[in-house]
Protein backbone atom coordinates (compact mmCIF):
# COMPACT_ATOMS: atom_id res chain seq x y z
CA UNK A 1 0.00 0.00 0.00
CA UNK A 2 1.48 3.44 -0.76
CA UNK A 3 -0.09 7.25 -1.20
CA UNK A 4 1.87 9.53 -3.83
CA UNK A 5 2.33 13.20 -2.12
CA UNK A 6 2.53 16.52 -4.66
CA UNK A 7 4.48 19.29 -3.80
CA UNK A 8 6.78 21.94 -4.86
CA UNK A 9 6.94 22.63 -8.71
CA UNK A 10 4.93 19.26 -10.03
CA UNK A 11 6.61 17.01 -7.84
CA UNK A 12 5.93 13.98 -6.16
CA UNK A 13 7.10 11.04 -3.50
CA UNK A 14 5.66 7.69 -3.26
CA UNK A 15 5.21 7.15 0.89
CA UNK A 16 4.12 4.10 2.90
CA UNK A 17 1.08 4.96 5.24
CA UNK A 18 1.08 1.62 7.24
CA UNK A 19 2.83 3.79 10.05
CA UNK A 20 1.83 6.21 13.05
CA UNK A 21 0.68 9.23 11.37
CA UNK A 22 3.35 11.26 13.23
CA UNK A 23 6.30 9.21 11.68
CA UNK A 24 5.03 9.98 8.17
CA UNK A 25 4.32 13.38 8.42
CA UNK A 26 8.00 13.26 9.93
CA UNK A 27 9.20 11.59 7.16
CA UNK A 28 7.15 13.52 4.77
CA UNK A 29 8.84 16.81 6.09
CA UNK A 30 12.14 15.32 5.80
CA UNK A 31 12.09 13.86 2.16
CA UNK A 32 9.73 16.88 0.80
CA UNK A 33 12.37 19.71 1.97
CA UNK A 34 10.29 21.38 4.26
CA UNK A 35 11.75 23.19 7.19
CA UNK A 36 11.60 21.05 10.82
CA UNK A 37 9.74 23.52 12.72
CA UNK A 38 6.80 23.63 9.53
CA UNK A 39 3.86 22.01 10.35
CA UNK A 40 2.21 20.23 7.37
CA UNK A 41 -0.70 18.18 6.56
CA UNK A 42 -2.17 16.37 3.39
CA UNK A 43 -5.35 17.28 1.20
CA UNK A 44 -7.11 15.01 -1.53
CA UNK A 45 -6.82 15.99 -5.17
CA UNK A 46 -10.31 18.03 -4.17
CA UNK A 47 -8.53 20.23 -1.41
CA UNK A 48 -10.41 18.36 1.57
CA UNK A 49 -7.45 18.51 4.43
CA UNK A 50 -7.22 14.81 6.30
CA UNK A 51 -6.60 16.84 9.77
CA UNK A 52 -3.80 13.91 10.24
CA UNK A 53 -2.33 16.04 13.00
CA UNK A 54 -5.23 15.03 15.47
CA UNK A 55 -4.43 12.08 15.89
CA UNK A 56 -0.95 11.57 15.55
CA UNK A 57 -0.65 8.10 17.11
CA UNK A 58 -3.40 6.67 14.93
CA UNK A 59 -1.89 4.26 11.85
CA UNK A 60 -1.97 7.11 8.67
CA UNK A 61 -3.46 3.85 6.99
CA UNK A 62 -7.02 4.05 8.71
CA UNK A 63 -7.37 7.49 7.46
CA UNK A 64 -5.73 7.46 3.97
CA UNK A 65 -6.96 4.94 1.02
CA UNK A 66 -4.56 3.10 -0.98
CA UNK A 67 -3.15 4.75 -4.04
CA UNK A 68 -4.32 8.34 -2.93
CA UNK A 69 -3.34 11.09 -4.52
CA UNK A 70 -2.30 13.81 -1.73
CA UNK A 71 -1.82 17.66 -1.76
CA UNK A 72 0.41 18.63 0.71
CA UNK A 73 0.02 21.13 3.03
CA UNK A 74 1.52 24.57 5.28
CA UNK A 75 -0.55 24.69 8.20
CA UNK A 76 -0.29 28.25 9.47
CA UNK A 77 -2.02 28.94 13.21
CA UNK A 78 -3.07 31.90 14.66
CA UNK A 79 -4.57 32.36 17.91
CA UNK A 80 -7.96 32.13 17.21
CA UNK A 81 -7.78 29.51 14.02
CA UNK A 82 -5.28 27.62 11.44
CA UNK A 83 -5.58 28.10 8.05
CA UNK A 84 -3.64 25.80 5.31
CA UNK A 85 -1.99 26.43 2.31
CA UNK A 86 -1.18 23.90 -0.61
CA UNK A 87 2.91 23.41 -1.49
CA UNK A 88 1.64 22.38 -4.72
CA UNK A 89 2.78 24.60 -7.37
CA UNK A 90 0.31 23.44 -10.09
CA UNK A 91 -1.21 25.65 -12.22
CA UNK A 92 -4.27 22.56 -13.15
CA UNK A 93 -4.86 21.05 -9.70
CA UNK A 94 -4.58 24.34 -7.57
CA UNK A 95 -7.83 26.39 -8.27
CA UNK A 96 -10.14 28.36 -7.06
CA UNK A 97 -12.45 25.73 -5.94
CA UNK A 98 -9.30 23.24 -4.28
CA UNK A 99 -8.38 26.56 -2.23
CA UNK A 100 -12.27 27.40 -1.17
CA UNK A 101 -12.41 23.62 0.19
CA UNK A 102 -9.00 24.56 2.71
CA UNK A 103 -11.31 25.73 5.69
CA UNK A 104 -9.95 27.28 8.26
CA UNK A 105 -10.49 25.46 11.66
CA UNK A 106 -11.09 27.15 14.62
CA UNK A 107 -8.92 26.30 16.90
CA UNK A 108 -10.87 26.94 20.55
CA UNK A 109 -14.25 24.48 19.90
CA UNK A 110 -12.90 22.19 16.76
CA UNK A 111 -15.34 23.41 14.67
CA UNK A 112 -15.07 24.44 10.99
CA UNK A 113 -15.33 28.33 10.61
CA UNK A 114 -17.76 29.30 7.78
CA UNK A 115 -14.91 31.49 6.70
CA UNK A 116 -12.96 30.27 3.77
CA UNK A 117 -9.17 30.49 2.42
CA UNK A 118 -9.17 33.41 0.21
CA UNK A 119 -6.39 32.94 -2.46
CA UNK A 120 -3.42 34.50 -3.20
CA UNK A 121 -3.61 35.40 -6.26
CA UNK A 122 -3.55 38.60 -7.76
CA UNK A 123 -5.34 38.17 -11.04
CA UNK A 124 -9.23 37.11 -11.22
CA UNK A 125 -8.37 33.87 -13.22
CA UNK A 126 -8.01 30.62 -11.79
CA UNK A 127 -4.13 30.30 -12.35
CA UNK A 128 -1.56 31.07 -9.65
CA UNK A 129 0.16 34.20 -11.50
CA UNK A 130 3.49 33.57 -12.71
CA UNK A 131 5.38 36.15 -10.08
CA UNK A 132 3.41 34.44 -7.02
CA UNK A 133 4.57 30.84 -8.40
CA UNK A 134 8.19 32.08 -9.08
CA UNK A 135 8.34 33.05 -5.88
CA UNK A 136 7.30 29.94 -3.96
CA UNK A 137 9.46 28.15 -6.13
CA UNK A 138 12.73 29.75 -4.96
CA UNK A 139 11.58 29.53 -2.13
CA UNK A 140 11.69 26.02 -1.82
CA UNK A 141 14.89 25.74 -3.72
CA UNK A 142 16.34 27.99 -0.79
CA UNK A 143 14.46 25.76 1.71
CA UNK A 144 16.38 22.56 -0.01
CA UNK A 145 20.02 24.42 -0.09
CA UNK A 146 19.49 25.66 3.13
CA UNK A 147 18.87 21.66 4.36
CA UNK A 148 21.70 20.22 2.26
CA UNK A 149 23.91 22.61 4.08
CA UNK A 150 22.68 21.84 7.71
CA UNK A 151 22.92 17.97 6.36
CA UNK A 152 26.28 18.25 5.16
CA UNK A 153 27.69 19.83 8.12
CA UNK A 154 26.18 17.36 10.67
CA UNK A 155 27.57 14.64 8.78
CA UNK A 156 31.03 16.25 8.90
CA UNK A 157 30.44 16.74 13.00
CA UNK A 158 29.53 13.24 13.09
CA UNK A 159 32.77 12.27 11.24
CA UNK A 160 35.68 14.16 13.75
Amino acid sequence: MYVTVRFGDCRSELFNPNCRIISLLKNIRDRCSCFEAEEVDLSDENGNVKYLRETPYKFASEILTERENLVLLRVDKNESYVSYSPLLMDNDAITEEFLARLAIKDEDDGSIDIKRMKPTKKNSSEKINKSDREKSVNKLRMTKSITSIVRSKSRQGKTT
